[in-house]
């Protein structure tokens, strides 16, 4: 919402904010989210989307191994879909 009110030439400041914490539990998934709603103009953000996607394992600190892998991919999921909407092939 910042970003539709601020405007394009703010985008740079936006993807800096956001692109170190798409590797975050918690809320990495949120960031992702967002990136995706920016959509193509989020290309820059590309190499930190990919490098969650690439990761052998998502290291997690869970009660369980089921909460783990839980974890795991739902940030490997949100990392997807993040991927397709900037690539626009969502």
């Amino acid at each position: 919402m910042w970003l539709r009110h601020a405007g394009p030439a703010e985008l740079p400041r936006v993807l800096a904010l956001m692109t170190p914490h798409v590797r975050a539990y918690g809320f990495g998934e949120w960031y992702l989210a967002g990136l995706g709603r920016i959509g193509p103009a989020a290309r820059p953000a590309l190499p930190a989307v990919e490098s969650v996607i690439g990761r052998r394992r998502i290291p997690a600190s869970d009660s369980t191994r089921d909460g783990e892998m839980y974890l795991d991919e739902c940030l490997l999921a949100a990392a997807r879909w993040a991927r397709r909407a900037i690539t626009g092939r969502a």
